[in-house]
């Protein structure tokens, strides 16, 4: 009986040395994971992007850079992560707006002016871009300058003071959490359009039709080869340049583009008027609107011409002359 009492005292003591044994080595393996698990993000100094007065001028296309501006990196580090930790970059564009039809490009307050942030390849978008994973254990450092740019989205760049407080933000999110790595924040900055405008490089042009004789006339729409009317303009890119053509318009004929001859001192010809046709000789309505506009800075040539039209069934010789004019609008 003491042999089985012993033994039994010494199980139990057996028992308790193992409870606690058990109860150390938990407390321990549960004291090195909450200790790996663990990142650090040491925030760098917030940046800001002074543009101050930036002019758009008409030869920059749609898409192209206004104004560039380089924010030097700190070349501090970042952030570690341990082993067994993880996260990720996160590239935010700070404000609310919406992306325009060139990629990565998002608006601002200025209708035309859009603006685009880039680091290392990544682009701040909303509502962000994210970096492949970091895994502990790790470390980076702002190495990568960031380049923040002013694009023209539109042909009708829009004048004023970009109001944009916080342009951008860089993160660390790591443990379901976002965590502040480096903020970027606009500065002055004043978009100017200069005003557009045209120059008129033929204020008065004169075509000459040459002599011809009633015979080459074939009958009614028939009409003589066509001479050029020089009018030309030197334009801006992206300005729209609208023609209108008056004159007295010969009634004898439904052709668009007929003008009635200017009545002659000694004797006018008749049967036929002075038709000013376009680069696909279609006629030019008289009175109406015509629209040209240049792609690039030039100077701008209507392609216009001028013939002879007959209008009835015959030709009588004399003096052909006409004048016409034409008003210029541009916007």
């Amino acid at each position: 009986m003491q042999v089985s009492h012993l033994f039994k005292v010494e199980n139990m003591k057996n028992q308790k040395i193992l409870y606690h044994t058990l109860c150390v080595v938990v407390l321990l393996i549960a004291g090195i994971t909450q200790a790996l698990a663990n990142c650090v993000v040491y925030p760098q100094p917030d940046a800001t992007v002074n543009f101050g007065t930036v002019t758009v001028t008409s030869d920059i296309p749609v898409g192209g850079v206004i104004a560039s501006q380089s924010i030097p990196a700190t070349n501090n580090k970042e952030m570690e992560c341990d082993a067994g930790s993880y996260g990720y970059f996160h590239f935010h564009l700070s404000y609310s707006a919406n992306e325009t039809s060139i990629s990565h490009v998002y608006e601002t307050n200025l209708q035309g002016i859009g603006v685009r942030v880039l680091q290392n390849g990544f682009y701040f978008t909303s509502p962000y871009t994210s970096s492949p994973v970091w895994t502990g254990p790790t470390a980076a450092y702002d190495a990568n300058p960031t380049i923040v740019d002013l694009i023209k989205t539109s042909d009708t760049p829009e004048a004023g003071v970009l109001d944009i407080k916080q342009l951008a933000v860089k993160n660390f999110y790591y443990s379901s959490a976002e965590h502040q790595d480096r903020a970027y924040n606009m500065g002055n900055t004043t978009i100017v359009v200069p005003s557009l405008s045209c120059t008129v490089l033929t204020p008065t042009v004169a075509a000459n039709l040459n002599n011809h004789l009633t015979t080459e006339f074939t009958g009614i729409n028939s009409t003589t080869a066509s001479v050029e009317l020089p009018i030309k303009l030197s334009c801006p890119a992206g300005i729209m340049v609208y023609a209108k053509l008056d004159a007295t318009a010969d009634t004898a004929t439904p052709q668009p583009g007929a003008i009635k001859l200017t009545p002659s001192s000694v004797l006018t010809a008749s049967g036929v008027a002075i038709q000013i046709v376009d680069a696909n000789n279609n006629g030019v309505p008289i009175g109406s609107i015509s629209q040209f506009k240049p792609l690039t800075p030039t100077i701008l040539n209507f392609g216009w011409k001028a013939r002879y039209l007959q209008t009835a069934e015959i030709v009588a010789a004399g003096d052909a002359n006409a004048s016409a004019t034409v008003t210029i609008n541009y916007q």
